[in-house]
């Protein structure tokens, strides 16, 4: 298939080779080998302006599209070939997270030496998108890697991703290289001579919901507070079709809505919150005991390998895009698309990425300062007395959990996962009217409110929300303070 491009009409097309699309221009003057293809780009130099200057590392010329398939195939099998003598950096850094960090992951929720299986998972994403942003990773040797290249993979990174998924990357290549360094595979660290800010202050392409685009914190306005009360008190009325296909208005609830208002006040953490238990409460001395965070964990076998989830016959499922799936839908309709449409993720080496596994894991909470006992207001008891109500006396495991059928009700409960949670959060905002954002903004509004009422006291808010250090929590709320700071300045008179 090819088609017309460009101002002089050349015609183009595209092979698939090992499931990666390679672009081909067709040369009039090449009578016998018209179909020309080339890849592997690097970076040659750079502008004055900074902008980067490419050279390709393979060029191939072909009679057709078979002759230049098999031509393509070649090289590709060539430079893995060429790897089993001389290691490529994507299989290296692979090599170098088990060894350095899978066997440090501790399965004891009390063992404080090691790193949480979460922490590992973090670590994992971020190996891939430093692969993900920078595709002649796949052709280059550890060896082969200079300062110019580790330039580039900052670059390419730099308006990808958030500022602190930006300093992650960072520190990921930096430990791989040190590692290099000492086990004296490498003579120098090439990260060393490069001094890259990040220039994107923004959350990212997929960010955190809870900072704008200029990274300025969230908050809820006292107006989104009242409208999302209103809908956890009063409920909500919505539209719905029944089975033969007849319009009706239904109401109704948000499960445990009430414990949003409950986070609102307390300013726990999304994981900290599905972990907390009604024996952590001291209801006479209004206190918490904050003792466990639940987290998101990618199911792995002994060796550190995601586990997918599979199909009735035992095949791996592949993980569907869907925002090509629902435009496919669109334009040729549901029962038409078939196992050959583009409509999955694959990976940076071009292979298919499938659907793994998840499970919840309790572990401790964030910091060693998180694990603490902390006052709440009257409002906490409040609602926490009004929701034990709808529990079976004597119950005192998860405040927030699955619904329970009544036929189960003598049956111990699950906590929910944070995406659960988040789901609720979602549908609540959804019939409030209230733009969705990340659950975090609920911990940034409960700091904006205690900052009101104590004229920016740094000390007190950090420690309510179990800071680790009170420079953080002016690092993070910078300008709240400094708009209570210049009020009491503006007030100080003697």
């Amino acid at each position: 298939m090819s088609k017309k491009v460009g101002s002089d009409k050349l015609k183009a097309g595209v092979v698939k080779v090992d499931k990666m699309d390679f672009p081909y221009t067709i040369r009039k003057d090449r009578k016998t080998k018209p179909l020309y293809a080339r890849f592997g780009r690097e970076v040659k130099n750079y502008k004055d302006d900074g902008t980067p200057v490419y050279r390709y590392k393979y060029n191939v010329s072909a009679k057709d599209e078979f002759e230049l398939k098999v031509a393509i195939k070649n090289i590709l099998d060539g430079i893995e070939e060429e790897s089993t003598s001389r290691t490529l950096f994507v299989n290296d850094i692979k090599k170098w997270l088990k060894d350095e960090y899978w066997s440090a992951v501790v399965s004891d929720e009390d063992d404080k030496d090691g790193i949480t299986r979460n922490t590992y998972d973090r670590i994992e994403v971020t190996v891939n998108q430093i692969l993900s942003a920078s595709p002649f990773l796949l052709t280059t040797r550890v060896s082969d890697i200079t300062p110019d290249d580790c330039r580039q993979i900052l670059r390419e990174l730099k308006n990808k991703y958030a500022d602190s998924s930006f300093k992650k990357v960072k520190t990921c290549l930096n430990s791989y290289f040190n590692a290099k360094v000492r086990n004296g595979e490498i003579t120098k660290n090439p990260l060393e001579a490069i001094h890259e800010r990040h220039g994107n202050k923004g959350k990212g392409k997929n960010g955190n919901q809870s900072v704008d685009e200029d990274n300025n914190l969230i908050f809820l306005t006292d107006d989104e507070i009242e409208k999302i009360k209103k809908v956890i008190n009063d409920g909500y009325d919505y539209t719905s079709k029944s089975r033969s296909n007849k319009t009706y208005t239904a109401h109704g609830t948000i499960a445990q809505g009430k414990f949003f208002i409950f986070m609102l006040n307390s300013g726990l953490r999304a994981g900290e919150a599905v972990a907390l238990k009604y024996s952590d409460i001291d209801f006479e001395k209004s206190t918490m005991t904050v003792r466990r965070n639940i987290v998101r964990v990618k199911k792995r076998d002994k060796d550190g390998n995601p586990i997918y989830k599979t199909d009735k016959n035992g095949n791996k499922i592949k993980k569907i895009n869907y925002t090509k799936y629902n435009q496919l839908v669109e334009k040729k309709g549901k029962d038409n698309i078939t196992e050959d449409d583009d409509i999955y993720f694959v990976d940076f080496n071009g292979n298919y990425q499938y659907v793994v596994e998840y499970e919840k894991q309790e572990c401790l909470p964030k910091t060693s300062e998180s694990y603490a006992t902390v006052r709440i207001n009257s409002k906490c008891i409040e609602i926490l007395k009004e929701m034990l109500k709808d529990e079976p006396e004597g119950y005192n495991s998860y405040i927030v959990h699955e619904q329970r059928k009544a036929s189960d009700s003598s049956k111990p409960v699950e906590s929910i996962s944070t995406n659960a949670l988040y789901k609720r959060w979602v549908n609540l905002c959804t019939h409030a009217g209230v733009p969705t954002r990340g659950l975090h903004c609920l911990r940034h509004s409960c700091a904006s409110h205690l900052f009101a009422v104590t004229k920016g006291n740094a000390l007190f808010v950090k420690e309510l929300l179990r800071h680790s250090d009170v420079s953080f929590t002016e690092q993070i709320y910078v300008s709240i303070i400094d708009k209570y700071r210049q009020e009491v300045f503006e007030e100080f008179e003697i």
